[in-house]
Formats: C-alpha cells, structure tokens, sequence
C-alpha cells in the first residue's frame, strides 16, 4: 500500500506541470484544483512511461517528459465507441452538433499550432465525422456522431512503426473542445505492439524441433500469409513456432525469425526481425546490423511499390476500395562501433501505404489501413500491419 501511494506522488509530481501546460495550449479547463489523493497510477509500458487517471476524469500518458495521450473520460465518448449499444448510439446521434467539418478542422488546427507542431512535417490536414452503421445488412441506415477525428500524418519518418507517425484528435461537436489526442510523431517513441507481445516468448525457452505442434488456429492464417507471400520458412517450422495464450491479440514467433501478430483469425501484423534494422537495434542484434552496414540501396522506390503491389493483391485485398498507394523511404544508420564519431548508413527501405476510400459508410467510420515494409537491398517483405476499420484507441 505505501509503494501504492508514493508511486501516486512521484507520478503526481512527474506529470502535472505537462499536464498543466497541455492543458493551457489545449484550451482545456480544470474545474478544481487537483491533489495527489485524485491521482491514480496505472501499469506502464516503458521505464521513462506515465500513465495515470487525474480525479477520475482525466486520462494521460507521458512520454519523454511530454503528453502523447489525453483523453476526456466523461466527454471523449470512448465508452459509447466500444460498447456500441443501440439505444445509447442513437441517443447520441441526436445530440445537437454545433459544428461541422469546416469548425473541427478550424479548432482542432487551432490547438495543433499552440502545441507546437510544424505543419511543415506534416501532410494535409484529414478529417472525418463519426458515423456508426447499426447493422450491416442495412447500409442505408447510418447514424452520423456528434464526433470528428482529426489526423495530421508525419511526412518524413526514420523507423516503422505499429500506428504511422501521426497526431490525432478528436474534437466534440457538442462542445466544440478536445476530448481525444495521441501523439505518435516520430521522434523519441518507443515502437511498440508487436516486440511487447513477443516479450513473454523471448523471455522463455527457444522453440526446438522436439516442440508440440502449433495449433490449427495458429497454424493456418500463418501457413496462407506464407504462401500469399512466397516466403519459404522450413518444413518443420510448426515444431519451431511458439504463441501465446489464444485469447486476442495471439503473438507468433516462428523459428526464432517470423514474428506475427494475430486477430480475428488473420494476421494483423507480421516482422521478418532478421533483415529489419529496426527489430534489430531494439533486440542489440549486433551481428544484424553488422551484415547490414555498407549494403547498398538496389531497389528503386517504384519496383518496391511494384512489388508491395502484387502482395497487396495475393494477400486478398481489392485496390478498388483503396485509394491509391502511398510510399515513403524509412532511412537508418547506427553508430560505427571502431569510431563513435562515424555514423554507416544501413540500405534504405521503403514503407507502401494503402488507405480504405470514404463513402461508402462503415460501421466504424474510420478507414481500412495496409502498410508494407519491403527491404530496399533485397526487395524483400519485412513488415506488414494491418488495421481493419476498427475504432484505434
């Protein structure tokens, strides 16, 4: 209990002058003052990590010395987004809604400015209204929430990423404030998600040849994304595959190289972690990195969106509800460990990103993401995430 209550109070101390100043620029006021006794610590991810509740409204995450996630608990409707009951939706859906498209983005830009970011960085502005379809065999029935989401996404990015580099809010048309905002701008974020998962694997023994079979409802999502893909893992690899317990999210690691993360009986993320420099720096694979440095770039940026392309297709999705493709180049480099003082550059990738098209209306209102890594020294696939139409909190 005492541990409880001084992690409180360093956590108090820790946050509360970013929180302040996030709320100053926010355009958020705190009703009361808040003490020590309001805050409540929660489990955090990374050692530099805080995240806590503030008098049961308020929660937030620091990062670095910097608020990456505010969430309005009474306002933010994150409740109402995950439960979805009808009658709770449709009596939301007709609350008044003081602004439209136009007033989100002229708040929401508003905020982005007095926070900092330079819209230099970014791309275009996005923004869309929450709409929820009640069910499915009716697409004519929408619901159109009170709610917008607005999206700044990163232009230039050094490393992939679970969520592409971007600040996100969420603006209430009810009240015209913030009620939602993460941060994931590439700078000193940590990659997350799919290593995490893995931890419990890697913190245990290695798979061997002698181990159970993996289970069917592993196995086969892993087996077809193999052949959608053309990667040749050996013929015993289901001796060699270890997973978490089943429940969702379910976390693969195949013959200590294949990473995968899967959902709904598909993978929704997957990280060949022996040719991407990324997982590679996190695990301190040495010797990766050594094999990488002073590898020329061989691919060009449009045989890699050639080839995400055809990956695109065989993985089974359909580039007419997508718009078309974006690609960027993720560049890295490490420290020459005989001269500290000397950077070797590590061979360009290429990240291809596919967005699902807006109408028609999805249950959801958010869109289809697809984003692929393809090695710019070996045109090979070394990272996958995909993210259905699924509400991202």
């Amino acid at each position: 209990m005492y541990a409880l209550i001084l992690a409180a109070i360093l956590s108090f101390e820790q946050t509360m002058p970013e929180f302040e100043a996030f709320c100053s620029n926010a355009e958020i006021e705190v009703n009361s003052p808040i003490t020590p006794e309001a805050v409540k610590c929660l489990p955090s991810h990374h050692e530099d990590e805080v995240r806590i509740h503030i008098g049961g409204r308020y929660r937030i995450e620091c990062l670095g010395g910097k608020v990456r996630v505010f969430q309005d608990l009474q306002e933010s409707g994150k409740r109402k987004l995950n439960h979805l009951d009808p009658a709770e939706m449709q009596r939301w859906s007709e609350q008044p809604c003081l602004i439209d498209e136009t007033g989100a983005k002229e708040i929401a830009t508003r905020l982005f400015k007095r926070m900092g970011f330079d819209e230099k960085r970014f791309g275009p502005v996005e923004v869309h209204r929450y709409t929820w379809q009640p069910s499915e065999a009716n697409p004519e029935h929408v619901l159109r929430l009170p709610l917008f989401w607005v999206n700044w996404q990163q232009k230039q990015f050094l490393q992939p990423r679970q969520f592409p580099p971007a600040v996100q809010m969420d603006i209430s048309a009810t009240t015209r404030k913030l009620v939602n905002y993460e941060d994931w701008t590439d700078d000193d974020r940590p990659l997350i998600g799919l290593l995490e998962g893995l931890q419990p694997l890697q913190r245990g023994a290695a798979a061997t040849t002698n181990g159970p079979p993996v289970s069917p409802t592993t196995a086969t999502p892993v087996e077809h994304f193999f052949g959608a893909t053309g990667i040749k893992p050996s013929k015993d690899w289901r001796q060699q595959t270890q997973a978490t317990d089943p429940s969702p999210p379910t976390f693969v690691q195949v013959e200590d190289r294949y990473l995968f993360r899967l959902q709904v009986d598909s993978v929704r993320e997957f990280c060949d972690s022996k040719q991407q420099s990324t997982v590679m720096a996190l695990k301190r694979d040495s010797t990766g990195l050594d094999n990488l440095s002073g590898v020329a770039t061989a691919v060009t940026e449009t045989q890699a969106v050639q080839i995400a392309g055809q990956l695109f297709g065989r993985l089974g999705f359909d580039e007419r509800a997508f718009n078309p493709a974006e690609v960027k180049h993720i560049d890295d480099w490490r420290q020459d460990p005989a001269h500290p003082q000397t950077m070797q550059t590590l061979p360009t990738s290429y990240s291809v990103r596919w967005v699902g098209k807006r109408p028609p209306p999805v249950r959801s209102g958010l869109p289809d993401v697809i984003e692929m890594e393809i090695s710019g020294a070996n045109s090979n696939l070394v990272h996958y995430w995909y993210a259905p139409n699924t509400f991202r909190y």
